[in-house]
């Protein structure tokens, strides 16, 4: 069973400095903590980007509909410039206004393409982070006796005859 990632999260409430601790004290590596939590980083950002591609294709698919429903031309070319490609996150349904049925199209499609290259990564960001996730122990109860060797182990009770 691996640790809730929740306890990585300094904003929700975890204490990464608490699990570094126990890792040291396991005589582990202090560092898979820190991959942890920049992995876990990189697929929030990922996942953010493609719940906003959602929330544009929605825009983009409201708008079409409304042009169409107004009879409006579906426009000559469906070409949409690098500016308009590189800013596509920060379309509002304002500014797809300015566009033809088309364009629009072409927009949607690009969106498709963004969410499907993210979903990819998205899923190989959550593999690499669970692979890291596994290497690291259970928080340490603070009874434990610290050693690196199990001849220093304490007896906690004994049970039956002893010789």
């Amino acid at each position: 069973m691996v640790l809730d990632l929740q306890h990585f999260r300094k904003e929700k409430g975890g204490n990464p400095d608490e699990l570094r601790e126990s890792q040291q004290k396991r005589f582990k590596d202090v560092t898979l903590v820190d991959k942890v939590i920049e992995i876990d980083g990189q697929w929030r950002e990922v996942s953010f980007n493609c719940d906003r591609y959602n929330k544009i294709k929605n825009m983009a698919s409201k708008a079409i509909g409304k042009k169409m429903k107004a009879k409006e031309p579906q426009g000559d070319s469906d070409e949409v410039s690098d500016e308009v490609k590189s800013n596509i996150l920060e379309m509002t349904a304002e500014s797809m206004d300015k566009f033809t049925v088309r364009e629009l199209k072409t927009i949607s499609s690009e969106l498709d393409t963004r969410k499907k290259d993210d979903g990819i990564k998205l899923v190989q960001l959550e593999d690499k982070r669970l692979q890291v996730l596994r290497q690291i122990g259970n928080l340490l109860h603070p009874s434990v006796v610290i050693s690196n060797d199990e001849v220093n182990n304490k007896i906690e009770r004994t049970i039956g005859d002893v010789e």
